[in-house]
């Protein structure tokens, strides 16, 4: 039998579970619900369970503590029209979020402030976003059917943009691993890229353009040069072939002498 205290609150906490001979029955499905005062267009959970991040229409994204259903910290502000999607990284530190006003940004989860300035040069709305397992690089999908591959630190693209599909990236991700980046399309279809030569491909891009510029050197640094590019571009070491600090060194003395 119910108990006059179940009859007298049961409908101001519908959430309560009812425990009957020792065991609950009807466990409610859900736990708590978050309000926010326009559309959500993207949601994302940091690793712990501890942070929900939601992507709004008026460009704000919003933090949530996972257990209290409480605001965390001021929304982030910093883009001019919907944020399409929003990430965390592994460690729960950052979030990544994409809008349509083609840049990605980067913001600090306990201050709330943008981590440097927005990564600009996409040629679309940004779709979607998500941070590698060693936040290392950031990939946003484009409505344009490109992927971009960015370097988190330093903010700039790696390469030319990834092409090769036919319609709208609707989501992508990496894998927990980092060898694989997986994109979804609106033509019903899933991708999934060789991250390893993902990365070789877009270095080798950018190692291209650095020999086009010691190939004018003088003759007397010029073999100097081409052996030690030639040592990195056979490399069998493949994370160092594309570590970009690597790349940048190299332009950086091509452009001393």
């Amino acid at each position: 039998m119910q108990s006059r205290m179940f009859h007298k609150f049961a409908a101001k906490f519908p959430c309560t579970p009812l425990i009957i001979a020792g065991h609950v029955e009807n466990w409610p499905q859900v736990e708590k619900i978050l309000y926010t005062n326009v559309e959500v267009n993207s949601v994302a959970l940091s690793s712990d369970g501890k942070c929900i991040a939601c992507g709004l229409d008026d460009g704000i994204i919003q933090v949530w503590d996972m257990d209290t259903g409480k605001v965390l910290c001021t929304p982030l502000q910093g883009h001019t029209t919907y944020v399409m999607s929003v990430a965390f990284s592994l460690d729960g530190q950052c979030i990544v979020s994409g809008s349509w006003d083609e840049t990605v940004q980067v913001w600090d989860v306990k201050t709330g402030e943008a981590l440097g300035t927005p990564l600009q040069g996409h040629t679309d709305y940004v779709q979607s976003v998500t941070i590698s397992p060693d936040r290392k690089h950031i990939v946003s999908g484009l409505a344009d059917t490109t992927i971009w591959v960015w370097d988190m630190e330093t903010g700039e693209a790696f390469g030319v943009p990834l092409q090769g599909h036919t319609e709208s990236i609707q989501s992508i991700t990496v894998s927990p691993d980092g060898k694989c980046i997986v994109s979804c399309l609106a033509d019903r279809t899933i991708w999934v890229w060789d991250t390893l030569n993902v990365f070789y491909q877009l270095q080798s891009q950018k190692m291209g353009r650095a020999l086009c510029l010691f190939q004018q050197m003088r003759a007397s640094t010029c073999g100097m040069w081409r052996h030690w590019s030639h040592q990195v571009l056979v490399s069998k070491v493949a994370l160092n072939l594309f570590c970009l600090s690597q790349f940048r060194q190299m332009e950086t003395a091509l452009c001393l002498v």
